[in-house]
């Protein structure tokens, strides 16, 4: 990782390695002020071996999404001045992005109409802005400039300005969102002029001494929108006239048809578009977009890809990141779950399914030492179990944690079969080393028992033991050839091999049973490479080589997979590729020999062709026998993640943190 951790400079300011946080929105702040939950979320990021942490500010009145930060008056600089040398003394920069949100907000947020360049609706927000006149451009373009002066005075490190996304200064760029036939408008030319403009007018502000660096869209990604060689165009007429000392390359628009930062993106997927960039410009370049691990971020560096790399979410997941990859230690990887950016397209604050701390640092923070002297037992090693253990750790508790499975991380074991999702096993390893080095005492094989919870004598205890698979009340459901979707997922090659002869029908639409009818469908052909060999070599007109296990889901309601939230449509394209059928309004009556008895929406039954049966109807709670002996003890304790109800990943996480800072601590 040699080339990773180089010493750099940025204009003047010293990196002490290649590694940048790239902005984003947390949504904490409900005035414009730094928060302490700013302050700790950032703290957190600078201790953990970035060498560059970033926050966004907006500009105006007019440029604030939900939550954010806010820069453009004198009264928010003593704040953010705290917030900046919080970062600093952790001898990390601080880099700030200059953000207009244009288009992309709307009424209820603003209190007014959001602006843009012309009258277009964002397809997210849909509010029509009102077109930016005479007054407005001006303004925009000296509140800009002003926030960029009040960045300095507050001792930031690196000053960013945002023209990606879709947000203010690229919906200038694009012939999509700029309809304008004035000098702001219409060519080439005049789609560049007005973001020139606003980078000249910074300039201008904070001098040549001071680091500004230019965040960009590689492509829009959008038909008719702009493209790399449009962007290479730009980004050379920015430095021509020495505006920006780096410049930062992410994918393309939040809108683009176009997976930017889920797990369908291959590691440091987008980097080839800052490699464009770096061969047109003579500033150095940072590469974004799905850089969340070592290999891919150092492979970047060492071929001259980029000069820098843009991590964002895999901070977010694992503050101390930099510094685990440097010590080649097990990370908290990003699952590229886009639960994050959701939350954020939704007006509210950031989070992270996989790290329950993130933005709540604040309360961690304050509640340190309040465990010393306790014992807390906590009963099952799933997702809620491990975090729930972790965090009681952090403030001093002693932890005891027993399984009666023969290895920690219960359900996000089988998490990690589907297609894509084998990077929730580091997520097991990474919270197998965080037991490990907190002194949490781990029983694996360990069911606990009334003799268990007298000898370990807890002060607290947590039940995480996991649901039970929910069975539905038809006729032949106990049938040999009916399986549950988690036991299917747990077996070896030998039983999977009985199970895909045939015709498999699997009942029930949400994330469990798509992935799980998609990882039966894979197991046919070895593997990706196979696919995509198959599709560019493999003529059209020759007979069909490919033949598809049969496997098709029942969902009785109008739409599957809507667990999988904003990435839905990117996963049910991956199973329409695997050949998986998905039927919908289509209840299960009665399992029969070799078939299935379903009810259609106009209410007639028909026959579908099951030589196996799979039951992913989800999980219920379930209550363990020491609930009772826990209550006669008068022993405190709490329910949590499946065993309470089921749910995500991050439902489970988030019960564990409730329950760490809430139950245990009073």
């Amino acid at each position: 990782m040699a080339h990773l951790f180089e010493t750099t400079k940025i204009n003047s300011v010293e990196l002490k390695n290649r590694i940048i946080m790239s902005v984003m929105h947390t949504g904490f702040s409900k005035d414009g002020y730094v928060t302490d939950r700013d302050i700790e979320f950032m703290r957190e990021r600078a201790k953990g071996g970035a060498a560059v942490v970033s926050g966004n500010v907006a500009v105006s009145p007019y440029a604030a999404l939900n939550g954010m930060l806010r820069l453009y008056d004198d009264s928010f600089i003593e704040g953010y001045k705290k917030l900046v040398d919080t970062v600093h003394s952790y001898d990390c920069k601080f880099m700030t992005q200059l953000f207009h949100c244009g288009r992309n907000n709307t009424e209820a947020v603003l209190g007014m109409k959001p602006i843009a360049p012309s009258a277009i609706p964002s397809p997210i927000y849909r509010t029509e802005p009102t077109p930016m006149d005479d007054a407005l451009l001006r303004s925009t373009k000296e509140e800009f400039a002003k926030a960029a002066l009040r960045c300095k005075q507050c001792g930031v490190d690196i000053i960013e300005v945002n023209a990606t996304a879709g947000y203010l200064l690229s919906e200038f760029l694009s012939p999509l969102t700029n309809l304008r036939e004035d000098e702001y408008g219409g060519n080439e030319e005049n789609r560049f002029r007005y973001p020139l403009e606003v980078l000249e007018a910074i300039r201008e502000a904070v001098g040549n001494e001071q680091a500004v660096t230019l965040r960009i869209s590689g492509s829009q990604m959008l038909e008719g929108g702009y493209d790399i060689f449009v962007m290479e165009r730009f980004c050379k007429a920015v430095c021509e006239k020495g505006l920006v000392d780096a410049i930062s390359v992410t994918g393309g628009w939040h809108e683009a048809p176009v997976p930017q930062i889920s797990y369908h993106v291959p590691k440091g997927g987008f980097a080839f578009l800052a490699n464009a960039i770096k061969r047109a410009v003579d500033v150095p370049v940072i590469a974004c977009n799905r850089i969340n691990d070592g290999k891919s971020a150092n492979d970047i560096i060492e071929k001259g890809i980029a000069d820098y790399v843009g991590i964002g979410r895999g901070l977010l997941a694992d503050p101390y990141l930099p510094e685990k990859i440097k010590n080649n230690r097990p990370f908290n990887s990003c699952q590229g779950c886009n639960k994050c950016i959701e939350q954020v397209l939704k007006a509210k604050e950031i989070c992270c399914a996989f790290n329950p701390e993130a933005g709540r640092e604040n309360t961690v923070a304050g509640n340190k030492g309040k465990g010393e002297g306790r014992r807390l037992l906590v009963v099952g090693a799933g997702p809620a179990g491990l975090s729930a253990a972790k965090m009681a750790a952090d403030i001093g508790f002693g932890v005891i944690l027993c399984t009666d499975e023969e290895n920690i991380g219960g359900l996000a074991v089988i998490a990690a079969k589907p297609h894509r999702k084998e990077d929730i096993l580091l997520y097991i390893e990474n919270k197998k080393e965080e037991l490990d080095e907190r002194g949490v005492k781990v029983l694996t094989s360990t069911p606990v028992s009334e003799a268990l919870i007298e000898a370990e004598k807890p002060d607290v205890v947590l039940i995480a033991n996991g649901g039970e698979p929910v069975t539905p009340p038809v006729k032949g459901v106990d049938a040999e050839n009916v399986y549950q979707a988690t036991d299917v997922l747990k077996y070896d090659a030998e039983k999977l091999d009985k199970i895909l002869k045939g015709s498999i029908v699997v009942v029930g639409g949400g994330s469990v049973g798509i992935e799980t009818a998609d990882y039966l469908a894979r197991r046919a052909v070895y593997g990706d490479e196979t696919l995509e060999f198959v599709k560019n070599y493999v003529a059209k007109g020759m007979p069909a080589v490919l033949s598809p296990v049969d496997v098709t889901v029942i969902e009785m309601a109008k739409s599957a997979g809507k667990d999988f939230g904003g990435i839905k449509w990117l996963v049910m394209k991956d199973v329409k590729e695997a050949g998986v059928k998905v039927t919908t309004n289509t209840k299960l009556i009665e399992i029969k020999d070799k078939c299935v008895v379903v009810e259609k929406e106009d209410g007639s039954l028909a026959e579908m062709p099951a030589d196996t049966v799979i039951l992913a109807l989800g999980s219920k709670g379930r209550k363990n026998p020491v609930e009772d002996h826990l209550n006669s003890k008068n022993i405190p304790f709490a329910v949590i993640g499946d065993a309470k109800k089921a749910g995500s990943i991050i439902n489970a996480h988030n019960d564990a943190f409730e329950a760490v800072f809430g139950i245990c601590i009073d």
